[in-house]
């Protein structure tokens, strides 16, 4: 059986795979948040060791696939990272350095996914697909620097150049699966990005870096361009809003249907907030209406009981009058009858002449 149409070698071992991380661009599947948020490496589940592939120890494979952050392990064990076979990382199929495997599964994610695919084959050079040819640069940067720190007393971090190299670097880094290394130099861009005024240039150097569109720089200025031109703070009318689009057709692409997403959201939260300032006015309406019926309710009451009480009053004065007349009557009487009985009529009051009338006929 001839070679050619045989996948194996004559030694019987399959040839050893070029691993590929293709750059994405517009038209690929935008991925969830969930699984486009960026995270430290993930211990990994080691299959079974077959020494026929040519592949680790069992022991420092075990060793290698534990380490979360090469930075935090001792310069011993760092510097055993630099040990044993090395990949070619090439960019479009250009080799641009030498990695040594164990410190590139150590530090790569994506290194360690293809590692640990199925059938189990010797890893002997990492290919990165892309149309900037800059990151050629990024990429002999983080390698230098990976190699470097394990070399230290102490791991130290990315320095960071400029803008552009920044940019690159941060793209690299995604690409392969190694984002937290760059991640204390991505923040203060993302800060600036998102308060700074927005200059054309970044956006031209982020979308041709962006290996994919959930790009962290790449969203962050699609979601601030976005917003603003839902709150009305840039036209797309305006003469340098088109001219940046014309630029930049990837984010001119990507921005359009997060402007109509977000608007959408944008006109239906003022619907709702019209709704509920609606509902607000006329339950504050209700409230007033119940809280003047209460009122008048209250009035009507006390109006009604300052009558009741005046009735009482007056009902009283009648009948502390009639008590009185009747108290009065008696003591005329009781004069009356006390001048009768002295012999001594002579002199009495007409009132009294009335109660004389009457006892005469009573007599």
């Amino acid at each position: 059986m001839s070679n050619e149409n045989n996948p194996r070698t004559t030694s019987g071992v399959p040839p050893p795979p070029k691993l590929t991380f293709p750059t994405i661009y517009n038209g690929e599947k935008i991925l969830s948040k969930a699984q486009s948020q960026w995270k430290p490496l993930q211990k990994a589940v080691a299959p079974s060791y077959d020494p026929v592939t040519g592949r680790l120890p069992q022991d420092i494979h075990d060793f290698v696939l534990d380490i979360l952050d090469f930075r935090t392990l001792s310069r011993d064990n760092r510097q055993a990272l630099l040990v044993g076979s090395t990949v070619q990382w090439m960019i479009n199929d250009e080799v641009v350095a030498d990695v040594p495997l164990r410190l590139l599964l150590a530090a790569s994610q994506e290194a360690r996914n293809v590692y640990l695919t199925p059938p189990q084959q010797p890893i002997v050079s990492m290919n990165i697909n892309t149309k900037n040819g800059r990151l050629k640069d990024a990429l002999k940067k983080i390698v230098y620097w990976m190699k470097d720190t394990c070399t230290k007393n102490k791991a130290y971090y990315i320095p960071t150049t400029n803008f552009t190299q920044d940019v690159n670097l941060i793209a690299v880094a995604a690409t392969v699966g190694m984002d937290i290394y760059v991640n204390h130099i991505i923040k203060p861009y993302l800060n600036a990005l998102k308060n700074d005024n927005l200059v054309l240039s970044q956006l031209i150097v982020i979308a041709n870096a962006a290996p994919n569109p959930e790009f962290p720089l790449l969203t962050c200025i699609i979601d601030r361009l976005s917003t603003e031109l839902v709150k009305g703070e840039r036209s797309t009318q305006d003469h340098e809003f088109r001219y940046w689009m014309q630029q930049c057709p990837r984010v001119s692409n990507l921005l359009k249907p997060k402007y109509d997403q977000q608007l959408a959201e944008y006109q239906n939260k003022l619907q709702a907030d019209a709704e509920k300032a609606r509902k607000a006015s006329e339950k504050k309406e209700l409230k007033a209406t119940a809280k003047m019926a209460k009122a008048l309710l209250k009035a009507q009451h006390q109006r009604g009981e300052q009558q009741r009480q005046g009735m009482k009053e007056e009902l009283e004065r009648a009948k502390a009058e009639r008590e009185a007349e009747k108290h009065r009557e008696k003591q005329l009487k009781v004069d009356l009858n006390r001048k009768l009985n002295s012999g001594r009529i002579n002199t009495i009051t007409a009132e009294e002449a009335k109660y004389l009338a009457r006892w005469g006929s009573s007599a």
